[in-house]
């Protein structure tokens, strides 16, 4: 399935306005343009990752640009339930990030971020849940028929 950026953002809970600051930073979002411009569930994965290193640790977009494209390359090599139970490490000295079950004892970076990629998926999965309920919804409510109940009501009151 494909998302729209308005559905992107809604999914990650990114304003129009961040949205698009990190197009004009992000290399794998910047590539992406127009009304009609699609993205991948790995997209939002990755988008939903880069949000909660800028709210939960404060990193600016800007300082996250070196690895955005091999987070979304990772986020969209499979699916999300291959993802799911790895971890997330980041090292942004070296711009790198990969998976893991378990962290590596032999790891040599400075500074590593570790996401545990399921609290990111299962939050995910909620998000666009909910809106594809709401999207759901808005169909069938566009799609029924006045009803003559409605009629009568109107007929009712002269």
């Amino acid at each position: 399935m494909q998302y729209s950026p308005g559905q992107l953002r809604k999914a990650v809970g990114l304003s129009p306005e961040a949205y698009r600051h990190w197009k004009t930073v992000l290399p794998s979002l910047s590539s992406i343009n127009g009304h009609s411009a699609k993205f991948l569930i790995g997209d939002i994965l990755a988008i939903a990752i880069l949000k909660r290193l800028t709210d939960i640790c404060s990193i600016k977009i800007g300082s996250l640009s070196g690895i955005s494209e091999a987070l979304f390359d990772l986020c969209n090599s499979v699916s999300l339930d291959e993802l799911e139970p790895l971890i997330l490490l980041i090292d942004l000295k070296n711009n790198t990030c990969s998976t893991s079950r378990l962290l590596d004892k032999q790891i040599s970076a400075d500074v590593l971020i570790v996401i545990p990629l399921v609290v990111v998926i299962d939050e995910l999965r909620a998000d666009i849940m909910e809106m594809q309920n709401e999207y759901a919804q808005g169909q069938l409510i566009l799609a029924m028929p006045s009803s003559s109940a409605d009629h009568l009501v109107v007929s009712e009151g002269r």
